[in-house]
């Protein structure tokens, strides 16, 4: 039984899942080449289609899978290396499934609709739920064609992941079918049991595409649609800290910083200022001082602040020992919101807030965290650095100037499109994303998160507010360009016009 179950790859197996993994990577920020996200499953198709047995495809689509993911999601090794790597293990099993599905239905003559909706199903499975990952969806890399983009205002990213696998099973059909001459250009064989009607579905997958793509071009409409109303001019404060750094400064030096800066942005017209997650790596309502010079900076300006910060209470156990509970928070400070903090700890009822509810599995939260053996886990975060978070019960829509109502995401939230569209229908008028991307440095990690709040930008039809730590910070209109954006670490800020009152979704 377990010989049964050990991979059986040969080396043109492995050349196939090496490619079709590099492939998938390249179709993502920064390397954006998203006309690869059409074909990156085809080596591995072909690969398929001459196999004797589904545990050969299983484990061909198995090791693209580690190849890809590993190539796509390799950063997370900064902030968790024995996360990362059960993370990879099981986003590959969903490719090495869906290739033994692949092959088993393979003669199947609905199989253009029914190997597109598995796909589907798989990317929806891990978007939802408690521990939710919905990062690499196929359909995010078409969104760097702009015309595909804007399709998501109607149906979000799925219908793009179904349109995509739909045309990489066209064109590995029609290679199958394809004369000799063809076939050895590509380096492939006759099959054993060439796919009937391949032609013909690589005409139907290639004029889906062009229906989508001229759908989008209806959904397209101009930058002066965007802009209508009364402007709200915003800045996406950047202290940039790297993670070392901001673990060790003190808080007030902390503080100078994002205040010289928000003080710069109001001398540039700016009326609401958003900080990056956890700018305050202290709980609030512990620093009194520090909650009235930020008070004081909004009554003096006359300037909104959202502010990133850690919050919580400290329990008191007895002998010596206590206990913190954690929040990650967003609060928005606002001219005349509070009177001078005198108590400690103290109270910040007069202010609103959003605590995080969406936590990052592994990083902010450990499944099971309170029981032994997995309470060990929380220990090792604790102790590089991370925090152990309760989440937030439910979404604040904070009201800004000129009464522009707005929602926070924090972090990992931003690739949750439901939370986005929940925050809309709760009266949002624009949206604002704060993270810390320094966990994960230099790497394709800020590229790739991004792009999440360029969705968002599109789905919802409203303006985005990106603050980041080290970058990128930027400013995101409805039809998801990006009109002001900060370089990766570099210490400045993201200053624009918005247009609360524009870009709803066309009627």
């Amino acid at each position: 039984m377990t010989r049964n179950l050990r991979p059986n790859l040969n080396r043109s197996d492995l050349s196939a899942g090496v490619l079709s993994g590099v492939l998938y990577v390249s179709a993502f920020p920064p390397f954006g080449f998203w006309i690869a996200s059409l074909f990156f499953l085809v080596p591995v198709f072909a690969r398929c289609r001459r196999h004797d047995n589904l545990r050969q495809s299983f484990w061909t689509g198995f090791f693209a899978g580690l190849v890809g993911w590993c190539g796509l999601i390799y950063w997370l090794c900064h902030a968790t290396g024995a996360g990362v790597s059960l993370l990879v293990l099981v986003l590959a099993l969903y490719w090495g499934v869906f290739f033994a599905i692949a092959s088993r239905f393979r003669a199947t003559p609905f199989r253009w609709i029914f190997l597109p909706l598995v796909w589907v199903i798989f990317e929806a499975v891990r978007s939802v739920g408690y521990l939710a990952f919905a990062w690499g969806l196929v359909g995010q890399a078409l969104g760097s064609f702009s015309l595909l983009l804007n399709t998501t205002s109607v149906t979000g990213v799925l219908p793009l992941s179904a349109l995509a696998i739909l045309v990489n099973l066209g064109i590995s059909e029609f290679l199958e079918t394809a004369p000799a001459p063809l076939r050895k250009v590509f380096f492939l064989k006759s099959p054993a049991s060439p796919p009937a009607h391949g032609s013909a579905i690589c005409f139907l997958a290639i004029l889906t595409l062009g229906f989508v793509t001229v759908c989008g071009l209806t959904l397209t409409f101009s930058p002066d649609d965007t802009r209508k109303g009364q402007p709200l001019r915003v800045a996406a404060i950047q202290g940039n800290y790297p993670l070392d750094e901001k673990l060790e400064e003190d808080i007030d030096a902390t503080l100078d910083r994002y205040l010289e800066l928000s003080r710069s942005a109001r001398e540039e017209g700016a009326e609401l200022a958003v900080w990056p997650e956890s700018a305050l790596t202290y709980p609030l309502r512990y620093w009194p001082g520090v909650v009235n010079r930020v008070q004081a900076f909004c009554d003096e300006t006359g300037m909104d602040l959202l502010v990133g910060s850690v919050d919580g209470n400290q329990i008191d156990l007895g002998e010596g020992r206590e206990h913190w509970t954690l929040y990650n928070s967003a609060f928005l400070f606002r001219p005349g919101a509070m009177k001078e903090a005198d108590e400690y700890p103290c109270d910040l009822s007069p202010i609103q807030r959003y605590d995080k509810i969406r936590l990052v599995p592994w990083g902010e939260m450990v499944p099971l965290g309170k029981w032994w053996p997995f309470s060990l886990i929380e220990s090792v975060i604790e102790s590089a650095g991370g925090g152990i978070f309760e989440p937030g019960t439910e979404i604040t829509i904070f009201e800004g100037p000129h009464g522009a109502k707005f929602g926070v995401s924090i972090c990992f939230e931003s690739t949750l499109s439901g939370l986005a569209h929940q925050q809309r229908e709760l009266g949002a008028d624009f949206l604002v994303n704060i993270t810390n991307d320094a966990w994960f440095k230099r790497s394709t990690a800020p590229y790739q998160h991004l792009q999440q709040c360029v969705f968002r930008a599109v789905e919802n039809r409203c303006w985005v507010v990106r603050a980041a730590n080290t970058g990128f910070s930027a400013i995101i209109d409805p039809r998801g360009d990006i009109v002001a954006c900060t370089d990766l670490f570099e210490r400045g800020y993201a200053l624009a016009d918005i247009y609360p009152d524009s870009g709803r979704k066309p009627q």
